[in-house]
């Protein structure tokens, strides 16, 4: 009997503290790092953040293609890679793949992906690391290589490993 006192007891205190975890969530703002909290209420306290710049973090500028691009180190070998925050996941081509060292059948393309350019085959694997500037990095994560297609899209598989990101007008920059 006391045993299932104790084990409803135990119970009780882990879903609490689910709870608690899960409502913390809903107030951390992953692109500023910061609990929405924290922030000032009053409309009139906040600060236009178009007009600041951030202190720390890795800067992109926009092309005149309208993108932001940056050369980053994955698994020790550069990759020019487009940033794309409407992509879930990092996306490497098949030749920056085999670069990497990553040679694949087309049978390990099990996967079907859609892109903007319709659906495409992709095989799913993990990078150890990548690293931008030596400032900012993020390790084990998540890739696709698509069978089709040259560009490298660095997605929100990488962008949810940092601590954040900004974009104010032609400028993203990338928090450690």
């Amino acid at each position: 009997m006391y045993r299932a006192i104790f084990s409803g007891i135990l119970l009780i205190a882990m879903f609490g503290g689910l709870i608690v975890w899960l409502d913390s969530l809903q107030f951390f703002d992953r692109r500023t790092g910061n609990l929405e909290a924290d922030q000032p209420q009053n409309s009139q306290n906040q600060v236009n953040s178009s007009t600041t710049r951030p202190s720390s973090g890795y800067l992109l500028e926009k092309r005149s293609d309208g993108h932001f691009y940056v050369e980053a180190w994955v698994n020790d070998d550069p990759v020019n890679f487009m940033v794309d925050t409407g992509a879930s996941m990092v996306v490497l081509s098949r030749d920056t793949a085999s670069n990497l060292g990553f040679d694949l059948w087309d049978e390990d393309f099990d996967g079907l992906v859609k892109t903007a350019g319709g659906e495409v085959r992709a095989a799913r694997i993990t990078l150890d690391e990548i690293n931008i500037g030596d400032e900012v990095i993020a390790y084990g994560v998540p890739a696709l290589i698509l069978m089709e297609g040259d560009l490298d899209l660095l997605g929100m598989s990488f962008l949810n490993r940092i601590s954040g990101y900004e974009v104010n007008g032609d400028e993203m920059v990338l928090k450690p």
